[in-house]
């Protein structure tokens, strides 16, 4: 099963949204600034949870049509055929 939705950025609402999941999920996530704290607040949550390395994600996705919308729907496609071009993540 697929899921979109959108989230806002904070501890709690992404505790909540992760706690919700009826089925055990994987998800994916770019590499962002902020995306340290996202992974250690979802990793518990999740059977997998991977985040993208920019640079291959972009050599993979590069598109004129560019929002977050479609980079989601990229990512999931990523993951889905075992394509996703996962970095490394220290443990936090």
């Amino acid at each position: 099963m697929v899921s979109e939705s959108k989230i806002a950025a904070e501890r709690s609402t992404l505790e909540d949204w992760a706690e919700q999941r009826s089925q055990p999920w994987i998800g994916g996530l770019e590499a962002t600034l902020f995306s340290g704290w996202i992974y250690d607040t979802l990793k518990s949550y999740a059977v997998e949870l991977k985040v993208a390395h920019p640079a291959m994600l972009k050599a993979i996705a590069a598109s004129k049509k560019k929002n977050d919308r479609l980079d989601a729907r990229t990512i999931t496609d990523l993951l889905r055929c075992n394509l996703f071009p996962e970095c490394y993540m220290a443990p936090g």
